[in-house]
């Protein structure tokens, strides 16, 4: 099994590259217009390679032909670039698609996860919910794995921490929008027990302050204003 190193480095080092080079050879063919494989590989070599073109690319390609034989590859590729535009109706298309193929991917769950919690659809928020469990089950796996040293356990217990914190995270702003407080503030509580960030402490936060604990509220959103990411510290003051 995948150790958790490399499973939550995909989360922030996913690019496109990959995969569109398994689309595109080095010396593409003539164009033929009843031939898929030479219609993706002219597509793909005309394309700058950006994210935004191979977006274009891949979708035009589709649309000529909706049952081609490439559709993982496809599917990959139109959610990687969407990662990287950070287009969010386009990772939760594609992205879902992914994951039917490859239901443990760390980088997709996550990514699929926060474009559904946009939504105030209590199917898609229900499905957020499932991701955020799955993540948390999986990165639980990785943990009871033995580790080759001292060191080794160490950077992996920071991860897998940061890893059930984030999923505890996406718990309670699911169950929030769900209409749960009480299991999201119990959520949100453990997050921030397991690890200490700006995120968790606002997630906390949130959640005592919906619950009438101004007090412990307070508390948090100092936490979260004077722990790591100023983006959430913005978002509170």
């Amino acid at each position: 099994q995948v150790k958790l190193t490399r499973l939550l480095a995909a989360l922030i080092a996913a690019t496109a590259t990959a995969v569109f080079a398994q689309l595109v050879p080095q010396n593409p063919p003539q164009a033929d217009p009843n031939d898929e494989e030479t219609q993706l590989a002219v597509s793909m070599s005309e394309t700058s390679g950006t994210p935004s073109e191979i977006i274009r690319a891949l979708e035009r390609h589709l649309r000529k032909f909706p049952n081609t034989s490439k559709r993982s590859d496809i599917d990959r590729a139109i959610t990687k670039s969407a990662i990287e535009l950070n287009d969010q109706a386009r990772i939760v298309t594609y992205g879902e698609r992914v994951l039917e193929r490859d239901p443990n991917n760390l980088q997709v769950i996550d990514r699929v996860t926060a474009g559904l919690l946009l939504s105030d659809s209590e199917a898609r928020l229900n499905r957020a919910l499932d991701l955020a469990r799955r993540f948390e089950t999986i990165v639980r796996k990785v943990d009871a794995e033995p580790v080759a040293s001292s060191r080794d356990a160490a950077r992996q217990r920071d991860e897998v921490d940061r890893g059930l914190s984030r999923a505890l995270i996406n718990q309670a702003k699911a169950l929030g929008k769900l209409g749960k407080p009480a299991e999201a503030l119990e959520a949100a509580r453990k997050g921030f027990e397991i690890h200490v960030s700006s995120a968790s402490a606002l997630e906390l936060g949130t959640w005592l302050a919906k619950s009438g604990k101004d007090q412990e509220a307070a508390a948090a959103f100092a936490d979260a204003l004077t722990t790591v990411s100023p983006r959430y510290a913005e978002e509170i003051q």
